[in-house]
């Protein structure tokens, strides 16, 4: 179970940590099957950018690949 978070107001967040927990609960391969085709291309590639720098680079390409299966021809993640 998760500690209680303090409130935004608190100012007892931490930058890294909340980074590194974001990317360790985005990380995970179902959510990016459930939700990689409901992101513009520049969305998912903000995404997998921003856990590829928080050292989760499978998950970065997990989410790329998902998205590529929703894109059409012309979108920069299409694969024929």
């Amino acid at each position: 179970m998760t500690a209680k978070r303090p409130a935004p107001t608190d100012g007892g967040y931490n930058l890294s940590i909340a980074l590194h927990e974001f990317a360790r609960e985005w990380a995970d391969g179902v959510l990016a099957n459930d939700l990689s085709g409901k992101l513009t291309c520049s969305e998912l590639d903000a995404l997998a950018d921003l856990l590829a720098a928080l050292g989760e680079e499978g998950a970065a390409k997990a989410w790329t690949e998902s998205h590529a299966l929703h894109d059409e021809d012309g979108d920069a993640h299409y694969t024929p």
